[in-house]
């Protein structure tokens, strides 16, 4: 029931689905509490939003490694419009002189398509699910969707917060298998 005032807002949002609210303590006293309402407020929009596009990265930092030198080969896995998206943001981006790389141009379900044609959800089709919902929030948040007005929608996010964690540590962990050559 009890809480740290400053500890880490995801920390609620792991379990917020098994315990809907917190007494937050500072020091020996109550000083406020969160509830599961709180779930759609701006500083849960922040927090998703940064582990998202931590996974985000690191799915490209795989890609990347995965492909070592041939940049660009993971394009072949997508269709000719998701290409010719790809190739418009890119002459854009280089025009801007901000261009990295064509993947930094790549949306996320083009990232994870790419990333299932290489190989990396191979006997792992549950994987592969976890990145689409994960995929469906991290829209819903860039474009400021409401996600969670309802308690049973707030109550979907605790599980796609944990579940957020687990493929974090997987790619981190297919990240340095590909370092060692055996993606």
């Amino acid at each position: 029931m009890f809480m740290a005032s400053n500890a880490p807002l995801i920390s609620f949002l792991e379990s917020a689905d098994q315990q809907r609210f917190r007494f937050l303590l500072e020091e020996h006293k109550v000083s406020g509490m969160v509830t599961l309402s709180d779930v759609q407020k701006l500083p849960v929009y922040s927090v998703l939003f940064g582990l998202l596009i931590a996974i985000e990265i690191l799915l490209m930092d795989w890609i990347r490694k995965t492909l070592g030198a041939d940049r660009d080969a993971w394009l072949c896995q997508l269709n000719v419009g998701q290409r010719s998206s790809i190739d418009k943001h890119w002459k854009r981006a280089t025009k801007s002189n901000i261009a990295i790389d064509r993947l930094s141009c790549a949306s996320f379900g083009q990232e994870i398509r790419a990333a299932s044609g290489l190989g990396l959800f191979k006997g792992d089709d549950g994987r592969q699910q976890s990145f689409k919902a994960l995929r469906t929030l991290r829209n819903q948040i860039c474009h400021a969707m409401e996600f969670a007005l309802t308690p049973e929608q707030a109550l979907t996010i605790p599980a796609l917060v944990r579940d957020a964690e687990a493929v974090a540590t997987w790619l981190q962990e297919r990240i340095g298998d590909a370092q060692r050559g055996g993606s």
